[in-house]
């Protein structure tokens, strides 16, 4: 870990640039100024800011025969699809075999991350600010190998790092708890039959699934373990399923995605993705943030438009939800969230 360019980009997480254009602008450039630090002390040779046949690229570093295209965003809100399609396209132009490593701290729409994966060749592997602060914690180099096996064996342009995983039991004073902490998704500790994965659609989501399936555990006062890994987009969750089993083949897999208004078409995607059927396929309708903002007509609009408003991340907004909300008057009013509970205490 360089202990420089960590301190220097918790400085940076502190900006608040959310509406400053030139603030943003100025964060950006300091960020890519981390990010060369990070790339020097593992040796990986970066060069920052190339310019050739009229096309800017971030940067570039060497990682073994390799050479990798870099670049670098850090937005107010998640990237969409057209950001990273036009990286893509640097990438195609390039060497036959050259991959392109994409950062964006605020990380990707689920759209984004869908289409890329989609009928494509996939040369462009995805970070986001978990997985960067993960790289800054354990090693680059480290992360990214992680990243490119799982791309190269299940086709994941996404694949997080790192997992949260919950544990209900007993704390030394005999109170019941169910605490939760970050471990590398490949050490997460799941080999018993009573321990879940619960596989999400996106960050937001995961937000939502992990304090609720917390506060379920706490108030059955279940002892097991429960890791909540994001796929980050539908077409992603039933690819992750299978490489995981591979590492947790005694665990119960949960997948939990939206319908988006087709209840019976992201059933089937998500099932005819899998190699091996899984505990439950769970389909809310028509999203998730229905489960915390029941009175709106468009909870998933509704819940981006407060959270500009409130200056606050959607992550936060959506967890802060889940805490305030009844599990027990929504496990009557929502058949997907009953089954979900049923998922995880049965």
């Amino acid at each position: 870990m360089d202990a420089d360019a960590s301190a220097a980009y918790k400085a940076l997480k502190k900006i608040d640039a959310s509406n400053d254009p030139d603030l943003r602008r100025q964060r950006g450039r300091e960020f890519e100024k981390v990010l060369q630090k990070v790339l020097e002390s593992e040796g990986l040779q970066p060069r920052i800011r190339i310019r050739s046949s009229g096309e800017e690229i971030d940067g570039s570093f060497v990682l073994g025969f390799g050479t990798f295209l870099l670049e670098a965003k850090w937005h107010a809100s998640p990237l969409p699809a057209s950001q990273i399609y036009a990286f893509k396209g640097k990438v195609d132009g390039k060497l036959i075999g050259t991959i392109g490593i994409f950062i964006s701290i605020s990380g990707y729409s689920d759209e984004a991350v869908d289409a890329l994966s989609w009928g494509k060749a996939l040369n462009v592997i995805l970070f986001d600010g978990d997985d960067f602060e993960a790289a800054l914690d354990e090693g680059f180099q480290k992360v990214l190998l992680a990243k490119l096996r799982h791309a190269a064996e299940e086709g994941l342009v996404y694949f997080s790092y790192r997992s949260t995983q919950i544990y209900g039991g007993a704390a030394p004073n005999q109170q019941f708890l169910a605490s939760e902490h970050q471990v590398a998704t490949e050490a997460v500790a799941v080999s018993s039959p009573e321990d879940i994965v619960i596989i999400s659609e996106g960050q937001s989501d995961k937000s939502v699934l992990t304090e609720l399936a917390g506060r379920i555990l706490k108030a059955r006062q279940l002892v097991r373990r429960i890791a909540v890994i994001p796929a980050m987009g539908k077409r992603g969750i039933p690819l992750l399923a299978n490489a995981l089993r591979e590492l947790w083949s005694r665990a119960k897999f949960i997948l939990v995605a939206d319908s988006d208004g087709d209840l019976e078409g992201t059933e089937r995607l998500l099932m005819e993705g899998l190699d091996e059927p899984v505990y439950r396929v769970i389909v809310v309708d028509p999203v998730i943030e229905r489960w915390i903002f029941p009175e709106e007509p468009d909870p998933r609009d509704y819940a981006r438009i407060r959270s500009r408003s409130e200056r606050r991340s959607l992550l936060e907004l959506t967890r802060n939800a889940a805490e305030a909300i009844n599990i027990d008057e929504l496990q009557r009013r929502d058949p997907s969230f009953a089954q979900f509970v049923e998922a995880i205490t049965s």
